[in-house]
């Protein structure tokens, strides 16, 4: 007897979950994705440290990045570009974004 309810309470316990999970995953709709969406990351050739909470050795537009606790780290630009209906390819920061040709 005492079998019979504990597998029964088991069946209604991944029923219950097996509901619950349907009915959340139902509320979260995925966006579609399109090609020009994405963000956009560029190397600045350059290498930054950390000190202090501040970071030395990036121009303005540029982040100084690291892994960890690491106090070197190097400096990227990162460019959002989805989600613009009307993109000037003309802007000297879009410019600046563009991926450079790798030097010898």
């Amino acid at each position: 007897m005492e079998l019979k309810t504990i597998i029964f309470l088991q069946i209604a316990a991944f029923m219950a979950l097996g509901i619950h999970l349907v009915v959340a995953g139902s509320e979260v709709q995925r966006k579609k994705e399109s090609p020009e969406d994405g963000i956009y990351v560029q190397y600045c050739e350059r290498n930054c440290t950390v000190k202090n909470g501040g970071s030395t050795g990036c121009s303005n537009d540029c982040k100084c990045v690291f892994e960890g606790h690491n106090s070197q780290g190097i400096c990227i630009s990162i460019y959002y570009v989805g989600e613009y209906q009307d993109l000037d390819y003309k802007d000297p920061d879009f410019i600046k974004a563009t991926p450079r040709s790798p030097s010898n």
